[in-house]
């Protein structure tokens, strides 16, 4: 059952509302204003928080806060996302400079788009295996175009021949 409810009986545009307000005479950049923490207990007696999700001051002055979400990772709770006040979201960033800003940890990890059936539509690869600088598009999850970047040289549209203004080429251009 629930733990905590807030219901609403305005029949309006406002619905039910919790508050998570911080009072400090003197907030900064940096302060974390409001967390949400949720865990359990692992043992008997020995609880962790699995996630946390928390309101930061970006610049305070301004009124501006980034709103963070941490996942845990072998026992360390660490910022995994974060939406910035100008709606930047970054994964694997605390600081994004694009609408949707994305970054690995230098390992071999990429970024897969997938249908609703499950089908692969993109595949944006950094690193691994010869694949790195690579964009791969998909239909029903056959490569059908492939962008390499400087050390992969074997780009190729179509089974290898590239076309402007159609979907068939049948020549190299």
């Amino acid at each position: 059952g629930d733990a905590i409810r807030v219901e609403s009986t305005n029949t309006g545009a406002g619905g039910a509302q919790m508050d998570l307000l911080h009072f400090t005479t003197s907030p900064a950049d940096g302060d974390n204003f409001a967390m949400i923490n949720m865990g359990c207990y692992y043992t008997g007696t020995t609880s962790v928080y699995g996630t946390s999700i928390k309101s930061i001051w970006t610049d305070v002055s301004a009124r501006d806060a980034a709103l963070t979400f941490s996942t845990n990772n072998s026992g360390t709770l660490t910022e995994a996302t974060r939406i910035t006040s100008a709606g930047n979201v970054g994964i694997g960033t605390v600081s994004p400079s694009n609408l949707l800003d994305i970054k690995s940890n230098g390992s071999s990890k990429g970024l897969d788009i997938h249908h609703s059936n499950g089908n692969m539509v993109a595949r944006l690869i950094h690193g691994g295996s010869g694949d790195e600088g690579q964009l791969k598009l998909y239909d029903s999850n056959s490569e059908t175009v492939r962008i390499a970047g400087e050390n992969n040289v074997n780009s190729f549209i179509n089974s290898g021949n590239v076309g402007i203004g159609t979907t068939s080429p049948d020549g190299k251009l």
